[in-house]
């Protein structure tokens, strides 16, 4: 009996929600959020030309993922170049133990950087809520600023090792 009920108040939300999207795709021009078609004047709760269910709710531009998204990429991308640098240079050094501190050195610092990587992407991971706090404007500032740290940090190593190896 209560899962009756529960069904009849379900599709009575439903319809509701149907009417409300018609409602405003009537008066209003709206792209489809999958193939961008413009959907004003939509009978149905899907788009015309993808098949796509359509809703009616809130969003904000603060939950833009692209530059949440690049933040962890840049990260996990140093991540996974230190971890396998690391990885090839303590093969090499097993194979063929070097009399001098260097390579050593060498593979404690792709180590430490991985490592360090990994801890960044975990912190990005764990701040997404506040993260959408801020403005879309600042959100990539502060990608772009992970993807040049990052990038910038891994030439400034990679130059000082060139210039001791020589």
């Amino acid at each position: 009996m209560e899962s009756a009920a529960r069904g009849r108040s379900n599709g009575t939300a439903d319809s509701e929600r149907a009417r409300m999207l018609r409602e405003f795709l009537a008066l209003n021009d709206a792209a489809c959020p999958v193939c961008g078609y413009n959907v004003r004047g939509l009978v149905h709760q899907s788009c015309p030309e993808c098949n796509a269910p359509l809703s009616l709710g809130v969003t904000s531009e603060n939950l833009s993922i692209g530059p949440w998204v690049l933040a962890i990429v840049s990260f996990a991308m140093a991540a996974g170049f230190d971890g396998v640098v690391s990885t090839v240079l303590t093969i090499l050094i097993i194979a063929n133990p070097p009399p001098i501190w260097i390579p050593y050195a060498v593979v404690g610092m792709f180590m430490t950087l991985a490592i360090a990587s990994l801890a960044c992407v975990v912190r990005v991971v764990r701040k997404r809520k506040r993260w959408a706090f801020q403005t879309r404007r600042i959100q990539w500032r502060w990608a772009l600023l992970c993807l040049g740290g990052v990038f910038t940090l891994h030439a400034c190593i990679g130059i000082a090792f060139a210039l001791l190896a020589n």
